[in-house]
Parts: C-alpha cells; structure tokens; sequence
C-alpha cells in the first residue's frame, strides 16, 4: 500500500530522501505534487538507511534544524502579530 500524500495541506513539510532508495523517484514525484504550505525536497547521494549514520547524518541533521527552526520562529512570529 502506497502512502497517500493528498491529505498533506496547508502545512510545511520536508523530506530528506536518499536518491539512491528504490523509492526516490515515486518520493519525488508525490512530494512535488503536495499542497503543502511550504514544501522542501532534500535529496542525499546514499541510500535510505544511510541518512542515518556517517557523514549524510550530520548533514540531515543540521538541515532539518535550520527548518524546524524556521518554522517555530514563524509560528511565534504569528502568534504575536
């Protein structure tokens, strides 16, 4: 059974995705079909698992900070206003 990506509205949403899982090109193609407020595709060059450890681990990390970030400053930002 396929995730169904039409329910993701509305909201900001990142991917980190290994280009070289079997899944990449169906990720892909579904994530740029999404109605997300913001939407982010971050592709690595390793495969799925290896977003996990080694090197694209500290990279994923730090990039899903920078967003979480970003979005939580939004988020206060508007809540203020």
């Amino acid at each position: 059974m396929l995730f169904h990506w039409s329910y993701i509205t509305g909201m900001s949403l990142m991917l980190m995705l290994g280009a070289l899982a079997a899944c990449a090109a169906y990720v892909a193609s579904a994530h740029a079909a999404l109605g997300a407020r913001e939407r982010r595709l971050q592709r690595f060059d390793c495969g799925h698992f290896d977003l996990y450890v080694g090197p694209e681990f500290a990279a994923n990390v730090e990039l899903q900070a920078e967003f979480l970030s970003r979005q939580l400053v939004a988020a206060t930002s508007s809540r203020a206003a």
